[in-house]
């Protein structure tokens, strides 16, 4: 069987743009320390890699870190695609949630 490209579509919200691909294979050419890149909109980057890379004893990684200052705020490990995923798509969700919630909580009234 071919590897194919995961469809990471489900990934897709406001102000959040994805780029890299995941394949549905387990062989080593495909897995790689730089899979999938995440940016929010609050300029954190979502980070998707395996490591050891080409290593099938290895396991996924998935890292929260700001993008200004490099600083990781979350890391997450698991061999299993979907699970990566899933943490992924609950990352941005409360990511992109929270700050639409501190736009709408803090704008001001209107003058009259």
């Amino acid at each position: 069987m071919v590897p194919q490209p995961v469809d990471l579509s489900f990934l897709e919200y406001p102000g959040v743009t994805v780029t890299g691909e995941v394949y549905d294979s387990m062989e080593p050419d495909f897995l790689l320390q730089d899979l999938v890149e995440v940016a929010l909109p609050n300029g954190e980057i979502v980070d998707l890699g395996w490591y050891p890379e080409h290593d099938p004893n290895g396991q996924f990684r998935v890292v929260v870190f700001d993008y200004q200052s490099m600083t990781r705020s979350e890391e997450h490990f698991t061999r299993d695609l979907a699970k990566a995923l899933e943490m992924i798509e609950r990352i941005i969700k409360d990511k992109v949630k929270r700050r639409t919630e501190a736009s709408t909580t803090h704008r001001v009234p209107p003058v009259e």
